[in-house]
C-alpha cells in the first residue's frame, strides 16, 4: 500500500470502483441533453424522410445521395435508417424529440468498450481509465455531436473505432507466442477494419494509418532483431486486406449493388479531380483544425502547452529507454514512432475533409462538431496507449499525479462548455439550426395548448380521420411531416393511400403555387390530387373577420361534402379517393419497342425515351389543349400504367431544336405539367381515360421529389398503341417531358 493510500485508506477500494463510473456516466446524460429536445440539422430533415419511404432495405441503403462523393458508407445508412424510423416511432407516440438514437446508444457504446478494453486489455486501473473517457465525454466536440441529428457516421464510426483499435491491442501481447495470432483472430481483426472502413471514410483513413504504423513497427521489431518482427507483419497484412477488400467494394462491388437495386450511378470524377488539387495550403487549414482540437480535447489549454506536455512526455519516453535498456526501450520507440504519425496522419486528414468540404473551414462552428467528432476519440486511444504500453501509472504517486492533471483538464472543459454552446448558436450554421429547432418546438407546443398565432399555422395534422391542409399554407410542421411519412411506412388508414414520405416536399410546392388557389378550376384539381393521398379536411384560415377568396373558389369547385366554422377557421371535410387501379407488378418496356409520334417537334421526341432525365421533348409554345403523343408497339399490349417525368427547373441548353420557356417565378415543380391530360386506348374496346395531372403530380411528389414520375394507370386493355392527349390551356407554359415510360402487364 502506498504513503497516499495508507493517508486515505478509502481511495482505490474496489466496492468504491462505481464512483470513478459515475463521472462518465453523468457526462454521457449531459452530453444526451445537450441541447435540450435535441438539434434538427436541415439536411438531417430531408434524410428522414428519405429513409421512411416504404422501399425495401437494401434499395434504401444503396441508394447514394452524394453521387459525385461517392463515399461507400453503407454501414452507416442502416443506422441513419433506423434513427428515422425510431424517431418516426416517437413522435407518433412520445412527443416531438430530436434527440437521434444512434448518438445517446453510440456514446453509451463507445464508453462500454472503451472501459472495458482500458481495464482487460490494457490493465489500467479503474480511476485512470475513468478519466481519460470522461475527457474524451467532456470535449466539445463529443457533447454538441451526440444530440444532433444529423448522419450517423461519425459517432457509428467512433464506436467501430475503438473497437478496432483495442482488439488489436488485443493481439500485441500475443506476439512472439507461438499459435496465438490464429487466422480466426486476423480474419477477425480484418472484418473489423473493413467495417471501419465501410462506415465513413474516415474509417478507410484511419484504416490505412493503422496499416502505416504496424509496417513501421513490424521494421522497428526488425531492425532490433525483435522475435515479435514475424507477429506484427501479419497484423499488418491483415489490415492491408482489410485496406484491400474496402477498395475491391467501394469501386466493383458497391456500383452494381446501386446498379442492381435502382440507385443513381456513381462517379468518381469529382474526387479524383480534387484529390489533385490538395496543396499546402489546405495542409495548413487541416493543421489549425487540428490544433483547436488538441485544445478542445485537453482542458481547452493553448496548443503550445499541449505541445510542451507532449514533448516532456516523449522526452521522459526516451530518458527511460536510454537508461533502462529493457524492453521498455523497445514499446518506448514504438510509442514515439506512433506519436511521429498520428498527428501528421490527422493533419492529412482534416486537409482533405477541407478539400471536399469547404464549409469546414468556412463555417467555423463546423470544427466543433459531427465531422471531427473522431478526431478527439483517436487522441483519447493514443493517449491511454501511450499510458498503458509505458506502464508509468504502476507508480502510485505519477497515477495520481497523472489522474490530478485529469481531473484539471476535464473540468477545464466544462467550465468552457457553456460558452463554446452560446459562440456556435451565434454562428451561421448551427445558430439557425438551432432557431429553427426551437421553432419548431415552440410551435408544437402551442399547438397542444390551442395559442396559435397569426401565420404561424400548421400546414398539416394528422388527425384519426385523416391529413388535414391549412390554406393558405403557412409554417411548415415537419413533425406532423414526419407523423404522415410514418403512417404512411406503417400502412396506418386512412394514409395508406399516400405513395411516399415527402411531405415537406409537397409543402414546398404548395407554398411556392399561390396561382393554384386562385383558379377554382385548379383548385378542383389540387382538391382531388389532396384527396388522392390520404387529405379528409381543409382548414382555411379566415382574416379580419373575412372569409378569404379561397373559401368562394373551393365551394365553386364543388369537392366537398360538409362546410363547418369555428372562430377564424373555415373548414371543408372531403369525402374518400376513388377507387385507384391496381400497379400490380408490371414490367417496363424497352423505348426500341415504342414507336412514338407527337403533334408538334416529333423529330425531338426521341429525346424522351433516351433514358437520359437531363433532355427532353417539348412543344415549344404554350399549352393550347390539343396537343398528343401517340406510342404505338408491335402486338398488341396490356398496358398497365404511363409514366411521364418533366424537369421541374428551365434545365438550360437542351440539344438543337425549340426550347422550353422559363418557369414562372413560385410554380415548383408544376410549370411544364400537362393541365389536362386524357388517355385513349387504340385496339380491342378502345377507351379514353381522363386524368387528374396535378393529382399524378402530387402523388409523385410524395415518391420522389428529385424524379418526380407521374403515372397514369390504365384498367386491363388490349392495346396496340396509346395516345396522351393534353386538352388543358396555359398563357405561357409548353408540354415539356424528360423521360417517359409505359409498364405492360405480363
Amino acid at each position: 500500500m502506498s504513503a497516499l493510500q495508507r493517508r486515505f485508506p478509502t481511495i482505490g477500494r474496489p466496492r468504491l470502483a462505481w464512483l470513478w463510473y459515475a463521472v462518465p456516466a453523468l457526462l454521457i446524460a449531459h452530453a444526451i441533453g445537450f441541447w435540450g429536445r435535441g438539434l434538427l440539422d436541415e439536411e438531417g430533415m430531408s434524410y428522414i424522410q428519405r429513409y421512411l419511404a416504404d422501399k425495401p432495405l437494401l434499395a434504401l441503403v444503396f441508394d447514394p445521395n452524394d453521387t459525385t462523393l461517392y463515399q461507400a458508407r453503407e454501414i452507416s445508412y442502416l443506422f441513419d435508417i433506423a434513427d428515422a424510423r425510431i424517431l418516426g416511432w416517437v413522435i407518433e407516440h412520445i412527443g416531438v424529440v430530436f434527440i437521434p438514437a444512434s448518438g445517446a446508444v453510440g456514446l453509451l457504446a463507445v464508453a462500454l468498450i472503451y472501459l472495458r478494453g482500458a481495464r482487460k486489455t490494457l490493465k489500467l486501473d479503474v480511476s485512470t481509465s475513468s478519466l481519460l473517457l470522461s475527457l474524451f465525454l467532456s470535449c466539445i466536440v463529443t457533447q454538441a455531436s451526440t444530440a444532433i441529428f444529423y448522419r450517423s457516421a461519425k459517432m457509428v464510426l467512433s464506436v467501430a473505432l475503438v473497437a478496432f483499435v483495442f482488439y488489436l491491442a488485443s493481439l500485441f501481447p500475443q506476439a512472439g507466442r507461438p499459435g496465438r495470432l490464429t487466422i480466426g483472430r486476423l480474419s477477425r481483426l480484418l472484418l473489423l477494419g473493413l467495417v471501419m472502413s465501410l462506415t465513413d471514410r474516415q474509417g478507410l483513413f484511419y484504416l490505412m494509418t493503422a496499416t502505416l504504423i504496424l509496417g513501421l513497427l513490424a521494421i522497428a521489431a526488425w531492425w532490433r532483431r525483435d522475435d515479435r518482427a514475424g507477429d506484427r507483419v501479419r497484423l499488418t497484412i491483415a489490415c492491408i486486406g482489410a485496406t484491400a477488400a474496402a477498395a475491391v467494394y467501394s469501386f466493383v462491388v458497391a456500383p452494381r449493388l446501386i446498379d442492381w437495386t435502382g440507385g443513381a450511378a456513381v462517379t468518381y470524377a469529382n474526387q479524383r479531380q480534387s484529390l489533385g488539387s490538395l496543396n499546402w495550403t489546405f495542409v495548413s487549414y487541416g493543421f489549425a483544425i487540428f490544433r483547436g482540437q488538441a485544445r478542445y480535447l485537453f482542458g481547452n489549454l493553448p496548443f503550445a502547452a499541449v505541445g510542451v506536455m507532449a514533448m516532456g512526455g516523449a522526452a521522459f519516453g526516451l530518458w527511460r529507454a536510454v537508461t533502462r535498456r529493457t524492453r521498455t526501450a523497445g514499446a518506448t520507440a514504438d510509442l514515439l514512432i506512433a506519436a511521429a504519425v498520428i498527428p501528421a496522419a490527422l493533419t492529412l486528414l482534416l486537409a482533405g475533409m477541407v478539400l471536399y468540404h469547404r464549409p469546414i473551414y468556412t463555417v467555423p462552428d463546423h470544427t466543433m462538431w459531427y465531422y471531427t467528432l473522431t478526431v478527439p476519440a483517436v487522441l483519447m486511444l493514443a493517449l491511454t496507449l501511450c499510458l498503458a504500453v509505458a506502464g508509468i501509472t504502476r507508480a502510485p504517486v505519477v497515477k495520481y499525479g497523472i489522474n490530478v492533471a485529469l481531473l484539471a483538464m476535464i473540468a477545464g472543459n466544462l467550465l468552457h462548455l457553456g460558452g463554446q454552446r452560446d459562440a456556435m448558436i451565434r454562428s451561421p450554421y448551427i445558430g439557425e439550426q438551432y432557431a429553427r429547432t426551437r421553432q419548431i418546438l415552440t410551435n408544437e407546443r402551442d399547438a397542444r395548448d390551442h395559442r396559435i398565432g397569426p401565420g404561424r399555422r400548421a400546414w398539416l395534422r394528422i388527425d384519426p380521420g385523416g391529413a388535414t391542409v391549412t390554406l393558405p399554407v403557412e409554417d411548415e410542421a415537419f413533425p406532423e411531416e414526419v407523423r404522415a411519412a410514418y403512417a404512411t411506412l406503417r400502412h396506418r388508414a386512412p394514409l395508406d393511400e399516400a405513395t411516399g414520405p415527402y411531405w415537406a416536399r409537397l409543402y414546398e410546392f404548395l407554398s411556392n403555387s399561390p396561382a393554384l388557389l386562385e383558379d377554382p378550376q385548379d383548385l378542383a384539381l389540387l382538391i382531388d390530387g389532396l384527396r388522392s393521398v390520404g387529405v379528409r379536411r381543409i382548414e382555411v384560415a379566415r382574416r379580419g373577420g373575412t372569409d378569404p377568396p379561397t373559401v368562394e373558389s373551393i365551394r365553386a369547385a364543388g369537392p366537398a361534402l360538409r362546410e363547418t366554422r369555428s372562430g377564424d377557421v373555415v373548414a371543408f371535410d372531403l369525402g374518400a379517393a376513388g377507387s385507384r387501379v391496381p400497379f400490380g407488378s408490371p414490367v417496363r418496356m424497352p423505348a426500341i419497342s415504342i414507336h412514338a409520334t407527337a403533334s408538334t417537334n416529333e423529330a425531338e421526341l426521341y429525346r424522351a425515351l433516351d433514358g437520359n432525365a437531363a433532355t427532353f421533348w417539348s412543344t415549344g409554345a404554350a399549352q393550347a389543349g390539343h396537343e398528343w403523343i401517340r406510342l404505338g408497339f408491335d402486338q398488341p399490349t396490356d398496358v398497365a400504367c404511363v409514366g411521364l417525368l418533366f424537369l421541374a427547373e428551365n434545365p438550360g441548353r437542351n440539344p438543337p431544336g425549340p426550347q422550353p420557356a422559363a418557369p414562372r417565378p413560385g410554380l415548383f415543380r408544376q410549370a411544364f405539367r400537362p393541365r389536362q391530360l386524357i388517355a385513349e386506348t387504340e385496339g380491342e374496346g378502345g377507351s379514353a381515360t381522363p386524368f387528374n395531372p396535378l393529382g399524378a403530380l402530387i402523388q409523385a411528389l410524395l415518391r420522389d421529389p428529385v424524379r418526380p414520375m407521374m403515372e397514369f394507370c390504365l384498367p386491363p386493355n388490349r392495346s396496340r398503341a396509346i395516345i396522351l392527349r393534353q386538352t388543358g390551356q396555359s398563357a405561357i407554359d409548353p408540354w415539356n417531358v424528360s423521360e417517359l415510360a409505359v409498364w405492360a402487364r405480363k
